[in-house]
């Protein structure tokens, strides 16, 4: 068995490629010179000029292979976080559930003490166990939803029911299953008896993701599948023969270093339960591919299409009396994976669109998400609108 230093050499390195792995399929992303607007949080970070979005988006991945060349070495880590703090706050639609993954991972690595032995190390780990177990377990709660059960989860598994003979009125059963099941391997990930099972139920899970929209789906998502793996890998090297989660050993140790085993903790813990009442975002809540989040179409004046740059007129769907911009197959373009589900986030893409096309030539509908206590809302915006 590898010791606790060793073990977690081995989780931060997988992180740091996992996120490059990631990085790869998001490209545009990263840099500020694009057509998609970047949304950034209270508009304290501005756009970088070019050529420098290209440097820090480089500067940043070359921090990472530093990070994966010396795991626990405290200054690549530490500026690799500051580093992606930035740019998250430069541009929201980069907090996809990926990167906000590794990006707390790191974060609780940052805080292990490099001078405390075995045990600090086993420390971090049981932060990080919990960490990856929450993110499971909220993935499951959020899908636990008739919009899952009857929507999504029947076109999730669409090429399997094309090749086995499952009853249509079945499928809303394996739903539920599904959802049950990953709240289930997710809690039995954090004990000893059933650990081992639950390990390979998650690796189950993410080799069905694979198959159910992986490469052979057309390349629709490259990076929803991508994470897939990159958390498959990461569980493998975080729970198998490893050391049993201890909460009592991840609470202890010196008040500062138990900062970031605390934020991290409330952040995956509790912070998704507010997504169902709609006070947390979805993304941050592991709420993906639930059928249940908010989306949002822009409808134009068919004369107004010809304003928009060619390759944002790509996505435009045409009627006799308008067209239809699909802003996920905008954001699927551009970065290879859906939009931020956000109406701060809609909003400011649609801002863009309107100074494209002009007042008058542009409506936005936004569907809201469900809550736990409400069903889906749909309002129309105008340019200029509130």
């Amino acid at each position: 068995m590898a010791s606790p230093e060793q073990r977690l050499a081995a989780v931060v390195r997988v992180l740091a490629a996992s996120m490059l792995f990631c990085m790869a399929f998001s490209g545009s992303l990263w840099v500020s010179h694009r057509l998609y607007p970047l949304t950034p949080a209270l508009g304290l970070v501005p756009p970088f000029p070019r050529p420098l979005d290209l440097a820090v988006a480089l500067l940043l991945a070359g921090l990472l292979v530093a990070v994966a060349a010396r795991p626990l070495a405290w200054p690549p880590a530490a500026a690799a976080v500051a580093l992606v703090a930035l740019l998250f706050a430069q541009d929201q639609s980069r907090l996809w559930p990926s990167f906000y993954t590794f990006f707390l991972l790191l974060v609780l690595a940052l805080g292990h003490d490099r001078r405390g032995g075995p045990q600090a190390a086993a420390r971090t780990l049981s932060g990080m166990q919990f960490a990856v177990a929450a993110i499971y377990f909220w993935g499951g709660v959020h899908k636990l939803t008739p919009h899952f059960f009857h929507e999504e989860f029947p076109w999730f598994i669409e090429p399997l029911t094309r090749l086995l003979p499952i009853p249509s009125a079945w499928i809303p059963v394996f739903g539920i299953a599904a959802a049950i099941f990953e709240m289930a391997f997710a809690i039995g990930l954090l004990t000893r008896r059933f650990r081992r099972f639950a390990l390979w139920e998650a690796l189950a899970m993410h080799a069905l993701v694979f198959v159910c929209i992986g490469p052979i789906r057309g390349h629709w998502n490259d990076s929803a599948w991508a994470w897939s793996l990159t958390m498959a890998a990461v569980a493998w090297v975080l729970f198998h023969a490893a050391a049993p989660f201890d909460a009592t050993l991840t609470l202890s140790g010196p008040m500062k270093l138990l900062a970031p085993q605390g934020a991290v903790a409330v952040l995956v813990g509790i912070m998704p339960l507010l997504n169902g009442v709609n006070r947390w975002d979805s993304a941050l809540s592991f709420n993906v591919y639930s059928g249940n989040q908010s989306s949002a179409v822009v409808v134009l004046r068919p004369e107004a299409v010809d304003r928009l740059p060619p390759p944002v007129a790509a996505h435009i769907t045409r009627g006799d009396a308008s067209a239809v911009l699909d802003l996920n197959a905008w954001s699927m373009s551009e970065f290879n994976a859906c939009v931020y589900p956000e109406r701060r986030v809609f909003r400011r893409l649609f801002a863009q669109i309107c100074r494209w096309v002009g007042p008058d030539a542009a409506q936005m509908v936004i569907v809201e998400k469900a809550t736990w206590f409400t069903p889906k809302a749909t309002t129309t915006h105008d340019c200029g609108g509130p």
